[in-house]
């Protein structure tokens, strides 16, 4: 006699599979509508104040993110400037191929209803909560889709770059810094 097996591992059906396409398609092809008719695909928005790379929605959706990302190594009300000034400057420094997918993922999380489908986050980053922001990354971190797990990595390389590679950030490793003399010569 067999047993039955539990519905959440029952394998999917050949409708249900082309139902699942079918809607999957059709979010992506929306999404990628909206964003063409949003302008999102075109590089041509001003870069924020005093910035080189990053536009003003971009510098929000990092304001969102630092504090999460960096949770226990920033001080609870650190002035994230200098931070979203080192992430402009890696992304101004990544190749340009590396820069148009960067900015394809920060796009996308500006789009409403493609961020509310891909992170479950609907309104603007600027008002949403830690613990959404926690809950999205981990979900990316997570997930079984290679494409979040990729941009859950790019945020945390962009964001811990700009902590940890400053001397703010070396006393919370234990690292003591490099020699004076070599850190003077190649930050001028």
């Amino acid at each position: 006699m067999q047993t039955p097996m539990p519905e959440s591992s029952a394998p999917l059906s050949r409708r249900s599979l082309l139902k699942l396409g079918l809607a999957a398609g059709t979010v992506l092809t929306v999404s990628s509508l909206g964003a063409g008719l949003a302008g999102c695909s075109r590089r041509d928005h001003a870069a924020a104040a005093g910035l080189r790379r990053l536009r003003d929605a971009d510098v929000e959706l990092f304001r969102a993110l630092l504090p999460v990302m960096l949770a226990g190594s920033l001080p609870a009300a650190a002035p994230l400037d200098g931070h979203l000034a080192r992430i402009d400057d890696a992304v101004l420094r990544l190749g340009a191929p590396a820069q148009r997918e960067v900015f394809k993922l920060f796009d996308l999380l500006h789009l409403r209803p493609a961020r509310w489908l891909a992170t479950g986050i609907a309104e603007p980053w600027r008002e949403a909560t830690p613990q959404q922001v926690a809950a999205f990354l981990e979900r990316w971190r997570d997930s079984r889709v290679g494409l979040f797990n990729a941009g859950y990595l790019a945020f945390n390389k962009l964001c811990c770059t700009a902590h940890y590679t400053q001397p703010e950030g070396w006393a919370q490793m234990g690292y003591p810094g490099p020699l004076a003399w070599a850190y003077e010569s190649l930050n001028r």
